[in-house]
């Protein structure tokens, strides 16, 4: 028996041809296989699959774990720190005096408009950037400045607890917590600052902006837990500011005064000044004082009259209300040189 479709010579026992692939039944027709159908088993009518060897096998799975491994390198080495990665931030760092007698140490901030929050401060009297070992902290009783912006300008630490002798060297780290506007995230910043024990520098130009404090009763927004005094008017502005006198320029004597007011019900004040070409002289008075009928009266240096609407004290002279006070964010000699136009 022959083909029917290539001729070629069969068994009487044989369903297909073996040279073209041709079912010998007649009720079959003529099926040919394709090129791509070679692997065709016609008698199962399944194709067969081809089997990886047992090393071309382990080959794609080492291939398999190179990738995912590279992947996860490249993530946790190059996209995560990347997403992580807190704001760049410069320092200027340094020590000196402020108001006149108040040594500091402090940061600048630089290119910081981003800032939002500080989170917290700690001091560390050693440079904790070389050591691994992790001591306590000496304080946490920072403060810090604005600019006239609201961005921050300094951290500083008050030095006078801290047993600073002239002729010494000392090296202090700032460790500094922020957030920035648009994040939740909290990042964690250090900065190293060597200094002398002689501290003698006036940093109060680089502390301190001099600004005024405008609008000091609003910064706090009236609320129904406010504190109310003397007949349930809100006088927690008073708190907020240093209060500037007008300043007196008479026989050439310079004079002025700054009034810092406490919640309880203390007060100090600060008196500048200067006689001709001399430096000024400084001088510190603490009272107390109270507030009744309207007026904020002094223990030692006479009556105001705080006006809770509109967020002012006035002077009084010979029971007459003359100009307000000024309110400035802080009480030092600069800004006691800007009232002069010094």
């Amino acid at each position: 028996m022959n083909c029917k479709n290539c001729g070629t010579r069969l068994s009487d026992k044989a369903k297909v041809c073996p040279n073209c692939g041709a079912f010998v039944d007649d009720s079959s027709g003529y099926t040919l296989l394709a090129a791509d159908d070679r692997y065709y088993d016609v008698y199962s009518s399944e194709k067969k699959k081809k089997k990886n060897s047992p090393f071309k096998n382990f080959l794609i799975l080492v291939l398999v774990v190179l990738i995912a491994a590279g992947g996860t390198f490249l993530y946790f080495d190059k996209i995560q720190p990347a997403l992580n990665k807190a704001p760049e931030l410069s320092f200027n760092q340094g020590s000196g005096v402020i108001n006149r007698n108040e040594r500091v140490i402090y940061v600048l901030l630089d290119g910081n408009s981003n800032i939002q929050y500080i989170h917290g401060v700690s001091l560390y009297n050693y440079d904790r950037t070389e050591h691994e070992d992790i001591r306590e902290s000496v304080s946490t009783d920072y403060e810090y400045t604005k600019n006239i912006d609201s961005t921050f300008r300094a951290i500083f630490f008050d030095m006078k607890d801290y047993n600073i002798v002239k002729g010494e060297k000392y090296t202090y780290t700032f460790e500094m917590q922020f957030s920035f506007n648009g994040s939740d995230k909290i990042y964690t910043y250090y900065d190293t600052v060597s200094f002398d024990g002689d501290i003698k520098d006036d940093a109060s130009d680089i502390v301190f902006d001099h600004s005024l404090n405008e609008g000091s009763s609003s910064d706090k927004k009236k609320a129904d837990n406010t504190e109310k005094e003397d007949g349930g008017n809100d006088y927690s502005f008073i708190y907020n500011s240093y209060w500037y006198t007008s300043p007196s320029n008479e026989e050439n004597q310079r004079n002025i005064s700054a009034f810092k007011f406490n919640k309880d019900k203390t007060y100090s004040v600060t008196h500048y000044i200067k006689k001709g070409d001399t430096d000024w002289t400084v001088s510190n008075e603490n009272g107390k004082f109270d507030i009744k009928d309207g007026e904020l009266i002094l223990s030692i240096e006479g009556t105001f009259t705080p006006d809770a609407e509109n967020g002012e004290i006035l002077e009084k002279a010979d029971g007459k209300t003359t100009q307000s006070l000024t309110a400035r964010k802080y009480n030092s000699l600069k800004n006691t040189e800007d009232f002069f136009g010094m």
